[in-house]
């Protein structure tokens, strides 16, 4: 008469249950009961598929290879199942579990250096043992060693080899190179299971300088003023502070400046690691400047109609001095207050003449409105003598 079958694992005679992957395990199907009916999985719990035997698995040996890397987690466990109709019949299959299994594996060797890149003239690393030990807190504490190479950073025709010695603890390792440069280190880290070797390269950059220019030394307010980044080395970011409480990220900016006074240009010229920074100073003057004539004598053949820039004559048009007024409006008053004349083209100033005949000696009466580049308006009101 048909039994449930009792599900059982054995470890062979001097068989093992610790090993390093890749690495096989070998274990015996040691069930009772077994019935022509009984069908065997065994589960690896490693995420490798079941394998799946019928009754003629009973008293073999099933070797299974864990892999390097495969899913497990130091310790593990197979398991049996063992199933015929006595067992479906009383509520499912026999269950047999081995464990501990200890699969272990080389460590994952890292280096840890104090920076990937520094500018000179910062030319040291600190270079750190960063390894991951394989299932040390599972049991695998034998003890570790560690190899350096640093290369031949000192260009003297050989390596610089640290020899083999145990870890931990990982001491620092500081270096200090010659200059400007890409340089390699290698580590070789020994554990139960084996080696693993981990590379690691820093450079030692220019750093950036920065400097600038600009198209003017001195401007008026209202003015705009041209900046040249004169930067060199590695720097790909730039912040400009005008000195006005504003800012610019870009190159080459140009900035508009409302108020007169004197300013302090800064310009950080930056990379990831490192920056620098220049400065220069912007001299903002008052714009709010008129000159104003007296006097002046006109020509008397009246060969002139206010063009300044074409006069013949040395003061012989009443001509008010604006640089770099927005607006401009000119009046001339007699003393009874007839109008005689007005001009808004800066160019265009009072020849002395009131419908092409001259005007008599006396004094007249100016008045000036100027809206300036900063946008002030001011108003100007005196007097001027005409001499024939």
């Amino acid at each position: 008469m048909e039994e449930p079958t009792n599900a059982s694992i054995q470890i062979p005679i001097g068989g093992i249950t610790s090993i390093c992957a890749p690495g096989s395990i070998d274990f015996i199907n040691s069930s009772t009961n077994v019935s022509e009916n009984t069908v065997f999985t065994w589960e690896f719990n490693d995420g490798s598929p079941s394998e799946v035997y019928d009754h003629t698995n009973l008293g073999q040996t099933i070797s299974h290879l864990y892999s390097a890397g495969s899913t497990n987690n130091c310790v593990n466990h197979v398991t049996l199942s063992a199933e015929n109709e006595c067992n479906t019949l009383q509520g499912g299959a026999s269950t047999a579990t081995f464990t501990p299994l200890r699969i272990w594996d080389i460590d994952q060797a890292n280096i840890q250096p104090s920076s990937n890149i520094l500018c000179y003239p910062d030319t040291m690393v600190s270079y750190t043992n960063a390894t991951v030990r394989n299932c040390y807190n599972q049991g695998n504490i034998s003890q570790r060693y560690e190899y350096w190479n640093l290369g031949d950073y000192w260009g003297l025709g050989y390596d610089s080899i640290i020899d083999w010695q145990p870890w931990p603890p990982a001491l620092p390792i500081d270096v200090h190179y010659p200059g400007v440069g890409t340089y390699q280190v290698m580590m070789i880290d020994s554990s139960y299971c084996g080696l693993d070797t981990a590379y690691t390269s820093v450079q030692i950059v220019d750093p950036p300088i920065a400097g600038l220019s600009a198209n003017e030394d001195s401007i008026c307010a209202g003015e705009s003023i041209i900046f040249h980044n004169l930067s060199t080395g590695l720097s790909n970011n730039y912040i400009w502070d005008f000195g006005d409480s504003t800012t610019s990220m870009e190159a080459n900016p140009t900035h508009h400046y409302q108020e007169n006074g004197i300013y302090t240009i800064l310009l950080i010229s930056y990379n990831e690691h490192c920056s620098d920074s220049s400065f220069s100073t912007i001299t903002v003057s008052n714009n709010e400047t008129i000159i104003i004539p007296n006097s002046f004598t006109p020509n008397t053949h009246n060969e002139n109609n206010g063009d300044f820039d074409n006069a013949i004559g040395i003061n012989d048009i009443f001509y008010p001095v604006i640089p770099k007024a927005k607006a401009y409006r000119l009046d001339i008053y007699n003393r009874w207050g007839d109008h005689l004349f007005t001009s808004e083209d800066q160019s265009i100033g009072w020849n002395g003449y009131y419908k092409n005949r001259l005007c008599q000696t006396d004094v007249y009466i100016y008045k000036i409105k100027v809206v300036f580049l900063n946008n002030k308006e001011e108003n100007y009101v005196g007097q001027v003598t005409l001499i024939r």
